[in-house]
């Protein structure tokens, strides 16, 4: 699709509906976010919690906080999570929907699995590492959110400071957990099919031994080297679609693992934050908020912006039969 958005003549039809994904994404996290603030706000209002106590890891131990709001604030993590899993894999299946149409309609059963095994590797691998653009997009955006929040209501400054470091945590423990699904098939996949192109290029040098054989007419021996030049031209093209395609998704793969190099910085920022919590008001938290959530934000700024590709069908064609 190639329409233009009337009020960003920049952007296609399919990138301001991959906008609107995220959008939606964030739009859940913030509600999510939200709730936990009013449920904090909650407990510091009606049990003897304050400060770092009102963070998750602490409540769950808290003798004052009953069952219930132990449980509710716990379930800010998974929620957020769901929240962004949900929309990544909206995001890429619709990226795949002609490719896939594609491959129903140009190849046969057998074909077809095999074209469907490569679209569903590669979709595995983007659905990985769109879950995890959209983790640090989604963080990013919360934290200029609670700021500004914070700064429009000083009595929700120490909820909206506990959720800040309740983020980072839920992103620091995000990305240590983290590994990137698909590119093992991916690499399966290629080997199989670089092992099959080995073997029918064998079949191919039988095939001109037995040219050789002084009983076969020069026509039919130049009919058929000229099958095996064609044959061979078509591994060529699936050998080198092999690689291009390795090569492309490497840099996915790449990009996804630089990210933990952040987590240092956000621990420590994380850290400081939970520290300030104890010994700063009003203020001077609000400030300390600031400067944390701005840390961390220029820690992972720039990492959420990996272009991911759909498979194209013509790929795939060269993939799984050269042409």
């Amino acid at each position: 699709m190639t329409a233009k958005d009337t009020n960003n003549p920049f952007m296609t039809a399919d990138e301001l509906t991959e906008k609107v994904d995220r959008d939606v994404a964030f739009e859940a996290a913030t509600k999510f976010a939200a709730k936990h603030v009013d449920l904090l706000a909650e407990i510091r209002e009606k049990f003897p919690v304050d400060g770092s106590d009102l963070l998750s890891k602490n409540l769950a131990t808290s003798p004052h906080v009953n069952t219930q709001l132990k449980q509710e604030v716990g379930l800010l993590r998974e929620k957020l999570r769901q929240a962004i899993l949900h929309c990544a894999i909206a995001i890429e299946e619709r990226k795949y929907k002609s490719t896939i149409a594609e491959a129903n309609v140009e190849f046969g059963m057998k074909q077809k699995q095999a074209a469907l095994s490569v679209i569903n590797a590669e979709k595995k691998l983007h659905i990985s590492c769109q879950t995890l653009q959209l983790t640090v997009d989604v963080f990013n955006r919360l934290n200029e959110t609670i700021i500004a929040e914070a700064e429009k209501d000083d009595r929700r400054l120490f909820a909206n400071a506990v959720l800040i470091s309740e983020l980072a945590s839920f992103l620091i423990e995000y990305i240590n957990g983290y590994e990137v699904e698909g590119f093992a098939d991916i690499e399966r996949l290629r080997n199989e099919s670089l092992a099959h192109i080995k073997a029918t290029r064998d079949k191919i040098n039988r095939n001109r031994e037995q040219l050789e054989d002084t009983r076969i007419s020069p026509e039919d021996r130049a009919q058929r080297e000229a099958e095996n030049l064609e044959h061979e031209e078509a591994l060529n093209v699936m050998e080198q679609a092999w690689n291009d395609w390795m090569e492309d998704n490497k840099g996915n793969v790449n990009w996804a693992h630089g990210i933990r190099d952040l987590v240092p910085t956000l621990v420590a920022r994380r850290d400081s934050a939970e520290v300030r919590l104890e010994v700063l008001h009003g203020i001077a938290l609000l400030r300390a908020v600031k400067e944390s959530a701005g840390a961390m934000k220029a820690a992972t700024v720039g990492v959420g912006k990996l272009t991911m590709k759909p498979l194209p069908g013509e790929t795939v064609k060269k993939l799984i039969r050269g042409g």
